[in-house]
């Protein structure tokens, strides 16, 4: 999905957010790992987000896979009581994260929505039963609440 119609079709009161996803769960529900939450946006702000990480994944020349895990157990969110998996050191993912200059797609999406806390910190949401995910990471989806409007992807 990339027209703006679809995006005019969603529905406006779910929030936008931006993921990578692993190699082999097509559905970013289910398992990733969180870039950037915006919150509800407008139309045209849903349409501008989009052009931009389009823009950004033509310049740049595509997604590219990278080896990723996270295995340092940690309770997230305003109220800490959202289980999350970070990876133990911040060099376990950077080294992807930079291959796809993730940081500058970061700086150039950051004004639809400052964020709450002071940096990026990559983790990926777990029942309490998992103590690790190790695997590939192979895209990027633009997602509204639990609809994909678009991904980038090695697969």
């Amino acid at each position: 999905m990339s027209s703006w119609k679809e995006i005019a079709d969603m529905n406006s009161s779910d929030p936008y957010w931006t993921a990578f996803t692993f190699a082999g769960e097509p559905d970013p529900n289910k398992l990733h790992v969180t870039h950037k939450y915006f919150g509800k946006l407008s139309f045209l702000q849903s349409c501008a987000l989009l052009a931009i990480i389009e823009s950004f994944f033509d310049v740049t020349g595509g997604f590219r896979k990278f080896n990723a895990s996270f295995s340092r157990a940690d309770l997230f969110g305003p109220e800490k009581n959202i289980r999350v998996l970070r990876p133990v050191h911040w060099s376990d993912f950077e080294e992807g994260y930079k291959e796809n200059s993730c940081h500058e797609l970061r700086d150039l999406i950051e004004h639809f929505r400052v964020d709450d806390y002071p940096s990026y910190s990559p983790h990926v949401t777990t029942s309490f039963g998992e103590s690790a995910i190790h695997g590939v990471i192979s895209g990027y989806v633009l997602m509204c609440g639990e609809s994909i409007v678009k991904k980038w992807s090695t697969e």
